[in-house]
């Protein structure tokens, strides 16, 4: 097929599609494993980049917890406590880089502020040892929690109540990884009647996902926005349709680096526990997305072929 004629193709077929281009959120479905028998349910989850390890929190339970699965298509075993990390007060909120190396999450201090730290290690074999505390960005007298990061670790975006003591969006970037991070500066074009929690920042750092806050302290529904580059505020918000739903709060979302899966905390609207947990989602494709995608390859394939 020479150009002209694929140049046809497209147009034709982004004519037919119309606004039928783009995809849809499968139906979510528990993960009933990370469940412990009662009511306690898993909540936070944020997965390594292979998909292979998830780490959550018990609300119920001090330290942060880690599971393993085999392959995506299993379900995950060996549901246990970072222990190594417990130091008596609560954890939660993890983030974990691709490679299963860099844990973030928040941590109670004993005069009940919450601050973010990191812990390290050597490879994946290794037990976690704490290796910051990032009091730069840390306000005296209130919390940070949920710390997400781009693929780089240069840009966080968290969670505080420092300032009107409502649950608000915050980020900060840094040079380099050993270098500290810039004053926080809060996401004010987030606000739009609620509060805002559980950010999941993509790789490039140009799409956020975060969940909204009721006035009950419950989550309402996950968002999402887009910028067009580092510099921009975020903007183009909408809900995740699919994802959310009339009989559960949705919150904690964390979405893979290729934007195609997404998990993230049920509970329900009555206060009650029934379906409760960690949930999963696959983006699927249109048809005709599908079709402009495969063109797309083509194309690149055959520039590169020359």
């Amino acid at each position: 097929m020479n150009n002209r004629k694929m140049m046809y193709l497209v147009v034709a077929l982004t004519a037919l599609c119309g606004n039928t281009l783009g995809g849809y959120w499968s139906t979510p479905v528990l993960i009933s494993e990370l469940n412990p028998t009662g009511s306690t349910t898993a909540v936070a989850p944020a997965l390594s980049g292979d998909g292979l390890t998830i780490y959550y929190n018990l609300p119920e339970s001090e330290p942060l917890w880690s599971a393993q699965r085999a392959s995506r298509s299993e379900p995950f075993s060996g549901m246990a406590p970072i222990n190594e990390l417990h130091n008596g007060t609560h954890a939660g909120g993890p983030y974990v880089t691709a490679d299963n190396l860099h844990l973030y999450y928040q941590e109670y201090l004993a005069n009940g502020e919450q601050v973010i730290r990191m812990a390290a290690r050597p490879d994946v074999n290794q037990q976690w040892t704490l290796a910051e505390t990032f009091t730069d960005i840390h306000s005296l007298g209130y919390g940070d929690w949920q710390p997400t990061l781009t693929a780089d670790e240069l840009t966080m975006v968290w969670g505080s109540n420092r300032g009107s003591g409502e649950c608000t969006l915050w980020m900060a970037t840094r040079a380099s990884i050993d270098a500290p991070f810039s004053t926080p500066a809060h996401l004010s074009e987030l606000a739009g009647g609620s509060e805002e929690a559980g950010p999941s920042i993509s790789a490039d750092g140009l799409t956020l996902y975060y969940h909204t806050v009721a006035a009950d302290g419950y989550a309402g529904d996950i968002y999402m926005g887009t910028r067009p580059d580092l510099n921009s505020a975020f903007g183009n918000f909408q809900p995740l349709t699919g994802v959310n739903s009339t009989v559960f709060n949705e919150q904690h979302p964390w979405v893979s680096a290729d934007g195609t899966e997404i998990y993230f905390t049920r509970r329900c609207a009555d206060g009650g526990n029934e379906g409760n947990g960690i949930y999963y989602s696959t983006y699927i494709p249109e048809p005709c997305t599908i079709s402009l995608l495969a063109l797309g390859a083509l194309a690149v394939a055959k520039k590169h072929h020359r």
